[in-house]
């Protein structure tokens, strides 16, 4: 009797364990976001970019193009928003040094799979936290006001009112775009 109590016990905790761990995966929200990046001078630039986006609380990888000047970051969006990544690049050493007065910027790069882009342009323009958004054919940059906390979720949803689709980011995007 105190074996099958014992083993009951030991398979309800098992459950237990599992369904909490189930749990937290489904709280993360991996994201893949495209950065375009100005203030890059040279290729050795792209390491102290590269490592302060990896430094970020949620951000799982990031990487960057030199030549076309494109990160793409995957992040867990449950962890830090998309406007606050946006928002770390000046906050990262200048690879010329504090002397240069150099800085890092960038801007959430979207590209649309479908859609009206001056349309769309106009409703990411209204969300909350948006500072600006510029349009080079169907890619959208926006760049973020300095206390925004604006979700790529929140990005998503304004497209989508706006009659949009958004491709997919993908890792092989740094190769693709140009200046």
């Amino acid at each position: 009797m105190t074996r099958v109590v014992i083993w009951t016990l030991i398979g309800a905790l098992v459950l237990i364990v599992g369904a909490s761990q189930i749990a937290a995966q489904q709280k993360q929200e991996v994201r893949t976001i495209a950065l375009k990046v100005s203030g890059l001078h040279c290729e050795g630039c792209v390491d102290p970019v590269v490592q302060g986006l990896r430094k970020l609380q949620g951000v799982q990888s990031a990487e960057l193009e030199f030549k076309t000047a494109v990160a793409i970051v995957r992040y867990d969006e449950a962890q830090i928003p998309a406007s606050h990544i946006v928002l770390a690049l000046p906050k990262i050493p200048h690879a010329m040094g504090p002397r240069s007065n150099m800085k890092y910027e960038g801007q959430l790069m979207l590209t649309l799979a479908k859609g009206d882009a001056k349309r769309v342009a106009q409703a990411l323009g209204k969300v909350k936290g948006v500072a600006k958004v510029r349009q080079e054919r169907n890619t959208l940059l926006i760049a973020f006001q300095p206390d925004a906390s604006v979700r790529y979720a929140q990005i998503e949803q304004a497209v989508k009112k706006a009659g949009g689709t958004l491709a997919p980011v993908r890792a092989s995007d740094t190769h693709r775009h140009n200046h």
